[in-house]
């Protein structure tokens, strides 16, 4: 019998790992109740250019001033060129992208002889939605059973595919009641998927979808509570509250739910992920129709009442993912002061509230969810932690202080362990005349289980440079010991001038640069001019450039990159051909450099240094690019990959 009913895994190991104290919440003098909706023509497109006065609002019967607006359109992988597939960017924001989470009920999926089919189609729908994802969007994935099967937030699309790959389903074809299989898988899915939306509450404004991939999406009764005739079983109400404290969260964390039944796509696991069949090809042009799919909306779904729908079919499956990335795409914020009048009617969940959002013009859907509940009371906090603490503290990264970070594994000669070059980039409204910005750092590392492996804390004084308006970048550099593996890192930064702080979260993978007989280091860019940085010296040890977390270059810039190539292990050094390529947004190689390191040049700690300058001038137009290096010995070639882009 399952008797864990908790979210045991990563996706929240590592939020609760770093959290010292209850985060804070902030409250405006006017509270304004946040709706987002997406508004979608005849044949299913977003509308896109309407304004607040296109709107009608209403809570509880009664129609509402809508005092806050926001259209939003946000990219996915159609977007941008085919290489954003399997190039992740090397250089993390807390961009305000997707946050998608992608649940695989595990816990109710078949495990029986007539399954293989299945568990190869759920595989591959997940891996081909996380290569639509756009360059801003970060993703989690969780089983609902097995704590193996999950990835904390990233975006990172190779770790999230990981994840995936690892999926197994657990439930076998038994009856349901009392104490059997059936019931105790029902109630695992019902519960963890409860935690997973309820840590969703703590990210305000973001567009927020999970992806549930599961034969039985949840559905709240008609009444609450429901009748029980005097042979109803105790447990069907256990599972009844764990559906309806799912409901609960969902509404309170203004998540869209989006179901996938695996049931009747076992074809599609036999087909090539390269064929036009390819739910990412199929719909890659943004400008074709969208084809007649019938995606449904069950009643009292959880999919329904969110805002979401149920794709079923592999007919329908192809445009239903498609549809997805649309809608979360591409929406309107919409802000009302809470009304005071008391809800009416039905209410299956204490301070739930019913709203209808209709837009004043024919032929138009408006899609979005049915209602919301009333946040509770805040608790006061006796001793609120430090502001850092509280940025590292949420499950995703916060941007009230703008942060991106370039993180670079490099050998440490003699050591078991590696160097992570670190450069921070910090983003705040320029001072009319040079100040001072005391800015306390921390950086912490932990394993993919939460598990914390490294920590550093610093305060440096910084001279901000005035500037005429608009926004200064300023750069900290420093760096972090870690031994070979896999890393989830979290950054945080607290400005005393502003009085602000804000995080940003990276994964690295540290390569066993010793034993493994050829890697590569990060890639760290260095560009003229370049953002202040300080300490100027704190790489000097590990690498000889002074790098940058800059990715858009002007014609005034001179920008390199740098990456040591290594070869380990007991055999003798080989010759190392290292391939230096520039992909344009068609995907076409504008400018190549290949160059042969002969085993000598490995003498020095069994390494050496690669440097390529960046070809702008008269090659590169503008537009966003890649930059992608390859080292090859024998028959292994290891790879590292660059986005930057250019503007004339």
């Amino acid at each position: 019998m399952v008797s864990r009913l908790v979210v045991n895994a990563a996706v929240v190991a590592i939020a609760m790992a770093a959290s010292q104290a209850p985060v804070p919440q902030f409250r405006t003098r006017v509270d304004l109740i946040q709706i987002d909706v997406t508004v979608l023509d005849a044949d299913r497109r977003p509308v896109r250019g309407l304004t607040a006065a296109d709107f009608t609002l209403i809570d509880e019967g009664q129609p509402q001033e809508i005092r806050g607006f926001a259209e939003i359109h946000i990219p996915d992988a159609t977007d941008g060129p085919r290489w954003i597939r399997d190039a992740s960017p090397d250089v993390r924001t807390a961009d305000d992208g997707r946050v998608l989470v992608f649940v695989l009920d595990d816990a109710q999926v078949r495990n029986d002889l007539h399954t293989a089919t299945s568990i190869a189609t759920i595989k591959r729908i997940a891996a081909e939605m996380i290569d639509r994802m756009g360059p801003t969007d970060s993703a989690a994935v969780i089983c609902t059973f097995d704590a193996r099967c999950a990835v904390n937030f990233t975006t990172d699309r190779a770790l999230l595919k990981a994840a995936v790959a690892r999926f197994q389903p657990k439930s076998f074809n038994t009856a349901g009641g009392r104490g059997s299989w059936g019931y105790d898988w029902h109630r695992q899915s019902a519960g963890v998927t409860a935690s997973v939306v309820k840590y969703l509450i703590e990210q305000p404004g973001r567009r927020k979808a999970m992806i549930y991939v599961s034969p039985r999406i949840p559905v709240r009764p008609e009444t609450w509570p429901p009748p029980c005739p005097p042979d109803c079983k105790l447990e069907d109400n256990v599972t009844l509250q764990q559906i309806m404290r799912t409901f609960e969260h969902a509404f309170r964390s203004k998540v869209t739910v989006y179901g996938i039944s695996p049931s009747g796509m076992q074809a599609l696991s036999t087909e090539d992920p390269e064929d036009a069949g390819s739910l990412l090809a199929a719909n890659r042009d943004a400008a074709a129709p969208p084809k007649p799919a019938r995606l449904a909306t069950p009643p009292r779904s959880l999919t329904t009442e969110t805002g979401g729908f149920l794709i079923q079919g592999s007919a329908n499956l192809a445009d239903g993912v498609a549809q997805i990335f649309r809608e979360t795409g591409s929406y309107y914020l919409l802000g009302y002061e809470a009304p005071s009048h008391p809800p009416t009617g039905y209410r299956p969940i204490d301070g739930y509230r019913a709203i209808e959002v209709r837009v004043n013009r024919p032929d138009l859907t408006v899609r979005g969810k049915t209602g919301y509940v009333v946040a509770p009371p805040e608790k006061p906090v006796a001793k609120p932690p430090p502001a850092g603490d509280a940025a590292l503290a949420g499950i995703l990264p916060k941007n009230d202080l703008p942060l991106h970070v370039s993180v670079a594994p490099f050998a440490v000669p003699g050591s078991s362990e590696a160097v992570l070059a670190i450069v921070l980039g910090v983003r705040q409204p320029a001072p009319t005349a040079r100040t001072m910005d005391g800015l306390n750092l921390q950086f912490r590392a932990f394993t993919p289980r939460g598990e914390p492996r490294g920590m550093t804390r610093q305060h440096l004084d910084a001279i901000i440079p005035a500037g005429p308006g608009g926004e200064v970048l300023f750069e900290v550099l420093s760096d972090l010991r870690l031994k070979p593996g896999q890393y989830a890192l979290r950054f945080a930064a607290e400005s005393e001038r502003l009085g602000k702080a804000g995080s940003v979260y990276a994964d690295v993978e540290v390569p066993d640069f010793a034993k493994a007989s050829l890697s590569l280091s990060g890639v760290l860019l260095t560009s003229e001019p370049r953002p202040p940085a300080a300490p100027a010296d704190a790489l000097a040890a590990f690498v000889p450039i002074v790098p940058t977390t800059l990715r858009e270059f002007g014609d005034r810039h001179r920008a390199s990159a740098f990456v040591r190539i290594y070869q380990g292990g007991r055999s003798a050094p080989e010759p190392v051909t290292v391939t230096a390529r520039v992909l344009d947004e068609a995907s076409r190689v504008i400018a190549e450099h290949v160059e042969v390191f002969e085993p000598a040049r490995f003498a020095t700690a069994r390494a050496a240094d690669f440097r390529y300058a960046l070809p702008f001038s008269g090659v590169v137009a503008p537009g966003l690019h890649l930059l992608r290096i390859e080292a090859t010995r024998g028959t292994t070639t290891v790879r590292r990959d660059v986005r930057f882009s250019v503007v004339w």
